[in-house]
């Protein structure tokens, strides 16, 4: 079935005066009358753009290509902003801050991360512990509160759980829904019970993989960037692996496979000066890749973009209009066809 052009999703001069799209669902499914796929991403990271631009606008500040840089480079996780305090408060009706050993490390590190006055809140720095509880963590409570039904009907291997959102819905507005209900365990569980029970997993799993010191659960170690020559066929010609920001709900996106392997993330990040290109400077933009200029891995060239990209670096793109306004002093080489 085709769509009606006038009903193909847009949005003529929005009320907020912008748009924002990081491959989130972009219509009303209870209102749409057209099937557009089901294979969306979450809305944490369109709601962070949404955040960021809107504080902007409420400061009053002009945005700036610095201010473009720092957005893109954002490692903010919308989703532990909302799940992380209800977690430690189910800690605190549980436990009544009476908690010890790998248990308090654990929580004190999220109780940390909590804090509003700590520059680190929520963000999913590879340098820290608490986003390598919490990515762990939100993947266990996801297990736990839906794997019995997917086991159940016989789709455990073969069909995705409910996303995010669903389970976020479901923890903050219907704390006693069946869904948290297991069959295998006596009395009745509530999000509460299911949330400390999917962190009881996280520090049996964790401390197994990484020790007993919380402290040392880096980000890092099971978040690796991983930028592989021709899918890894040529391995001594990947890129150098890296503990890596972000995560899969963060603009700076960075979505891991089952290995903790990062191979899912911004190919590309370019930010266009908008004065610049209407005046017809020969920078009006700054982009980087993870890749070099030349894929010749022989070459000079074949990483030196790589450390840019990797730090949130950006070089200025050249745009001339013609070739007689290309810079002499920058060309290395000419092609002459006869």
């Amino acid at each position: 079935m085709y769509i009606p052009f006038e009903w193909v999703p847009h949005k003529i001069n929005p009320d907020q005066k912008f748009l924002v799209s990081a491959n989130q669902r972009t219509v009303n499914t209870t209102e749409y009358p057209y099937y557009l796929g089901y294979g969306f991403a979450e809305v944490y990271r369109a709601n962070r753009i949404n955040m960021l631009i809107r504080d902007q606008i409420a400061a009053g500040k002009n945005f700036t290509v610095e201010d473009m840089k720092k957005f893109q480079s954002d490692v903010y996780d919308v989703a532990a902003s909302v799940f992380i305090p209800e977690l430690l408060k189910a800690a605190e009706d549980q436990y009544g801050g009476n908690t010890v050993g790998i248990l308090n490390d654990t929580l004190e590190e999220l109780i940390w991360w909590n804090s509003s006055l700590n520059s680190m809140q929520y963000r999913m720095f590879r340098n820290i512990s608490a986003p390598t509880i919490f990515d762990h963590w939100l993947n266990d409570f996801l297990n736990a509160t839906f794997a019995d039904e997917w086991i159940d009907k016989g789709i455990y291997e073969t069909a995705m759980f409910p996303q995010i959102m669903c389970l976020q819905n479901l923890t903050i507005n219907d704390q006693e829904s069946h869904w948290f209900n297991r069959p295998d365990m006596a009395g009745n569980q509530t999000a509460n019970w299911t949330m400390l029970y999917a962190l009881n997993d996280t520090i049996n799993d964790l401390s197994s993989e990484l020790g007993n010191i919380v402290s040392e659960w880096n980000w890092s170690k099971v978040h690796v960037m991983a930028i592989e020559y021709l899918e890894g066929l040529l391995p001594v010609f990947d890129y150098p692996r890296y503990g890596c920001d972000g995560s899969a709900r963060t603009v700076n996106v960075a979505v891991q496979n089952s290995k903790g392997e990062v191979k899912l993330g911004p190919s590309e990040r370019m930010i266009v000066d908008f004065s610049k290109l209407k005046s017809q400077d020969l920078y009006p933009s700054v982009l980087t890749i993870p890749s070099g200029q030349n894929g010749n891995p022989a070459s000079s060239h074949y990483s030196d973009l790589f450390q840019l990209w990797k730090n949130y670096d950006y070089p200025q793109a050249l745009f001339p209009r013609n070739i007689s306004a290309y810079p002499t002093n920058l060309i290395t080489s000419r092609v002459f066809f006869r």
